[in-house]
């Protein structure tokens, strides 16, 4: 296979999608392999185990030096996803203008592990410009529209993961960058394609194998106005999750939000500013926004449903 200089963007797709596939076929076809051994009683089990390990590490050998990833990146995985949808608008008062509209989302991305306990993340997305400060923070969708005109593509993701502790009792994950939230809320609470700026930390102590106790901690940067006048959004959630069976699931979660230098959210400052939130006359938020959520679910998952793999759960 001939090398040359390839265009980071223009062959992302094709020149990632090999690199992370190939491993992974690999893998299986000697896996098959040896376990068809193993069950003729050409091997012993110890032997079978052995096999695939050696096998493994001359792959992985063999692959760093004909792709050139350097032998501290463990994986390298592509991931991504294509939405299409029709949204209509319709009001019963006659001065309402109905509306119909075809739009799509498309993310593609790629997370690589490197060593034992670090992880770096990209993802790009679709979406509608905001103003002159980038895309819309809560959504990836575009509409269909200005005579087939090339649309925008936005930097949805961009962060460093370290794994500081991973043991059987306790985990501990810090993250910095752009980033998926942190905070397990439902949509009333945060969009879920907002993907807040800053700093979280994920710490969870495993009481026993049903159930655990977990921490998530972030600090998400609102807008930079420099001289200390930034505006942060300081979370803190406590979240117990629970296994009673292999169908029945629970989750409680306490959480609180709050402003740090709230005074800075003017509209003429920072963007994509809710309208429906009560301001003075200088445009400064009237109301601290200080909320505390609590939310619980209880799932139960039946063996099957028409039409759907695997347990469903409810």
């Amino acid at each position: 296979m001939k090398h040359g200089k390839i265009t980071w963007f223009s062959l992302a797709a094709g020149t990632l999608a090999a690199c992370a596939c190939a491993p992974s076929a690999q893998a299986q076809s000697a896996d098959a392999v040896i376990d068809k051994l193993v069950a003729k009683g050409v091997l012993t089990e110890e032997e079978g185990r052995e096999l695939r390990e050696e096998s493994d590490k001359n792959f992985t050998t063999a692959y760093q030096v004909k792709s050139g990833m350097p032998d501290w990146v463990n994986s390298l995985k592509i991931n991504g996803d294509v939405r299409g949808r029709y949204e209509g608008f319709y009001g019963a008062d006659d001065t309402f203008k109905d509306r119909n509209r075809l739009r799509y989302r498309l993310r593609a991305g790629m997370v690589a592990t490197i060593g034992d306990n670090l992880e770096a993340g990209f993802r790009l997305t679709s979406s509608e410009r905001s103003d002159n400060f980038g895309g819309d923070p809560i959504s990836g969708n575009t509409t269909f529209n200005a005579n087939g005109s090339k649309k925008f593509v936005f930097i949805d993701l961009a962060y460093g993961k370290w794994t500081m502790l991973n043991n059987q009792d306790f985990q501990s994950v810090w993250t910095v960058g752009k980033m998926e939230n942190p905070f397990l809320v439902s949509d009333m609470v945060f969009d879920g394609d907002y993907t807040p700026e800053g700093a979280a930390q994920q710490f969870t102590y495993n009481l026993n194998d049903a159930h655990a106790l977990k921490f998530n901690g972030g600090g998400f940067m609102l807008s930079e106005l420099g001289a200390n006048l930034d505006p942060w959004l300081l979370g803190a959630q406590l979240r117990w999750d629970a296994t009673w069976s292999p169908k029945w699931q629970s989750s409680l979660g306490l959480g609180m939000f709050t402003l740090a230098q709230r005074e800075k959210l003017t509209t003429a400052q920072v963007p994509n500013i809710n309208s429906g939130n009560s301001r003075g006359a200088t445009g400064n938020l009237i109301n601290n926004y200080n909320p505390i959520v609590a939310d619980a679910s209880l799932t139960y998952s039946l063996e099957s449903f028409p039409l759907y793999k695997g347990a469903f759960p409810i």
